[in-house]
């Protein structure tokens, strides 16, 4: 066919092809039996244009020929003036040349398209009459149609659609469809995407249906779960961020906690924070070093810890921690076992006095009173006799007191040795040596401790010491000790005051060895500190003699001869170790400087002061106040034969002779005359 084909509809011909044909239609005017209150119908015919002659476009005479067009079937569509598709008529016979479009929505600005199909379907012509207006319950006559060549005007919409893959309503517009949009969120589509289209692509349907697309808005929103792990979170599109603490509530591997907490509701992927157990939380291990075993074991009960006290004799004061471990600070778990090193009860020491030599045989007072115990308990005495020129030679009164008295009637050498108990344990053995004739060894003393300064010279003092003898000493001072990498030598090595120069911080310690002639000395140490802490030195004041009355007045200690060597604040510990057997007397405050008691019976009480500088201790220093009843020079509460002996026996000594007993000076001359022994017989006479 060719493009100037045209076909003519005859409107004449329409009522009888309507009554033949389709009993519903009645022409233009009539009623339309049987459709709904809203609609109506249109009716139209056919004809071929402009090959028609001139008498049949006239009368409107039908010319299809359908079989020479190769159509077999005439369809129609009407659409509104949104063009929306609101009705479809056929499909007739092409040999008809008319139709009928039954149920059309009344209105005006109505569009009936007409076109003609061949035995494939192929749209081969199409025709179109606008502004169309259809009444309810009537038939809409609007006459001739004329159809163009389907090849000649392209853009006329399909009968049916193959629905595409849609990115947007443009998608589906373009191809005849309407787009219906609904929204809901997605965590794998991107926001503004489509999720889902239904018909979906690929689905053929008719030219103006509705194709309903689903759009992602974005991330959809997530309850944040109870979380146990990551794993809960990572399983609704969260992400896992992880702190790991410790707990001592939380196992180990557990959760602690969760931000946002559990319940929140979060955009998908968003992070939440989990914060999990690591275990136990270490502890600190505290300081206990230097307390009493009792609050130690608080104090590490208190840290959650486990307390293991092992003892062993240090020499420092007993029932005090001297070390631990785990050291101080160390980072423990809860429960741990802290092991605490007491200083178990530490011997007493005894210190049997001075050795004399060249004595006269005679009565000799020994003197015990310089033992000591670092634990400060009381200490009882006993001396014996272990060597003399022969059997009966020696004869000690009051073996078990602190001055026993000792008569030697053989010239030769006496050795009487002290030792002294704290209770529980004895202490080693002491020993004084007396002798009438032969030489005894020298005593060495280096000096106190000193405190020094780098690269200043620091000068030492060995004046104290002294030969028993009286015979003169020569020096032998030696570096024993000193810090790694030092220089430092002693500028002379065998007189009484040399000197060094300290070039590297730390210890130097120097002993010092004296010589009679005959005999060394045991040696004797001094310690110069740089950069060091020293202990401090303990002074408890002179031995002193008081006089015991009814009036029992108190007799007060000093320790302000006490000194730390650098300058620190001194702690004071007095100890009463010696008294008289069933005496009562007790020291009234025993950590201040100068403590007092109230000697009650005739003896010797020996009291103890120990110093510290908060660190270190010092050596035990002891003094011993006599008292007695005047006249009483055995302490045995009555002046008797016994004390005329003990006087007899040291009358004519001065001071610095062998055998003078101060206690006997009564008038303070340094000397025991007859003047003495006449204030003595008045306390004799007296009794």
């Amino acid at each position: 066919m060719k493009n100037a084909f045209r076909i003519i509809i005859v409107p004449y011909l329409l009522m009888f092809l309507c009554l033949a044909l389709l009993s519903s239609c009645s022409g233009s005017s009539d009623s339309t039996a049987g459709a709904p209150h809203d609609t109506g119908s249109i009716a139209f015919s056919l004809m071929l244009s402009p090959d028609a002659s001139a008498q049949q476009q006239r009368y409107k005479a039908p010319v299809l020929n359908c079989v020479e067009l190769g159509i077999v079937s005439v369809e129609a569509e009407v659409y509104d003036d949104t063009e929306t598709l609101i009705a479809r008529g056929g499909p007739w016979e092409c040999s008809l040349g008319e139709g009928l479009i039954p149920g059309v929505k009344r209105g005006k600005n109505r569009t009936v398209t007409v076109f003609l199909k061949n035995d494939s379907g192929i749209v081969r012509y199409r025709g179109e009459k606008s502004e169309v207006r259809v009444f309810a319950r009537k038939t809409t006559d609007v006459g001739i149609i004329i159809l163009v060549d389907a090849e000649e005007e392209d853009n006329r919409p399909p009968v049916d659609v193959e629905v595409p893959a849609a990115s947007n309503c443009d998608d589906l517009e373009a191809v005849g469809l309407v787009c219906s949009v609904a929204q809901e969120c997605s965590n794998t589509v991107p926001e503004g995407e489509v999720i889902s289209q239904s018909p979906t692509a690929g689905t053929v349907v008719a030219y103006g249906s509705t194709v309903s697309l689903v759009i992602s808005t974005g991330l959809c929103d997530v309850v944040v779960p109870a979380a146990e792990s990551c794993a809960d979170l990572e399983a609704v599109g969260l992400v896992c961020s992880v702190v790991q603490v410790c707990s001592n509530t939380v196992p180990e591997g557990e959760v602690i906690s969760q931000s946002p907490t559990a319940g929140t509701v979060v955009p998908y992927g968003s992070t939440v924070q989990l914060v999990i157990s690591t275990g136990l939380c270490p502890v600190l291990v505290p300081d206990v070093v230097d307390m009493a075993e009792a609050d130690a074991i608080t104090a590490i009960n208190d840290a959650g810890l486990v307390p293991e006290v092992v003892y062993a004799v240090t020499g420092q004061s007993k029932g005090y921690v001297y070390s631990q471990s785990p050291e101080v600070g160390d980072e423990v778990l809860p429960g741990s076992t802290v092991v605490i090193r007491v200083s178990d009860n530490n011997p007493p020491v005894a210190n049997a006095g001075t050795d004399l030599a060249a004595v006269l045989q005679g009565m000799y007072r020994l003197n015990g009173s310089r033992s000591f115990d670092v634990d400060g308990d009381p200490i009882t005495f006993l001396w014996i006799v272990i060597n003399e020129p022969s059997i009966g030679a020696a004869e000690l009164e009051g073996d078990t007191s602190v001055r026993p008295f000792l008569t030697i009637s053989e010239d030769g050498t006496y050795e009487i040795e002290l030792v002294v108990n704290d209770g529980s344990v004895d202490s080693s053995p002491d020993t004084v040596t007396i002798t009438t004739s032969e030489n005894v060894r020298p005593v060495a003393h280096a000096g106190s401790d000193i405190p020094g300064a780098k690269n200043v010279e620091v000068c030492l003092d060995g004046s104290l010491s002294s030969d028993p003898n009286g015979d003169d000493i020569t020096y032998l001072w030696t570096i024993v000790s000193k810090p790694y990498g030092s220089l430092t030598e002693l500028n002379v090595n065998d007189v009484e005051d040399p000197c060094l120069t300290p070039d590297t911080p730390g210890e130097y310690i120097v002993q010092l060895i004296v010589n009679d002639g005959s005999l060394d000395s045991e040696p004797d140490t001094v310690v110069v500190g740089v950069g060091v802490n020293l202990p401090p030195v303990a002074y408890a004041g002179g031995d002193r003699n008081v006089a015991i009355d009814d009036n029992l007045d108190s007799v007060c200690l000093s320790g302000a001869g006490s000194y730390d060597p650098d300058g620190n604040e001194l702690i004071f510990s007095w100890s009463m170790l010696s008294a008289p057997a069933t005496s009562i007397a007790e020291l009234d405050d025993a950590y201040v400087v100068d403590p007092c008691f109230i000697p009650d019976l005739s003896g010797d009480y020996v009291i103890q002061l120990i110093v510290s500088d908060g660190i270190l201790y010092s050596e035990p220093s002891t003094v011993r106040i006599t008292a007695a009843v005047l006249g009483d020079l055995n302490y045995d509460g009555s002046v008797d034969e016994k004390d005329y002996t003990i006087f007899m026996a040291t009358l004519g000594k001065c001071e610095g002779d062998t055998g003078y007993n101060a206690e006997a000076d009564y008038d303070g001359d340094r000397c025991i005359t007859y003047e003495d022994y006449r204030i003595w017989y008045g306390f004799y006479s007296n009794q």
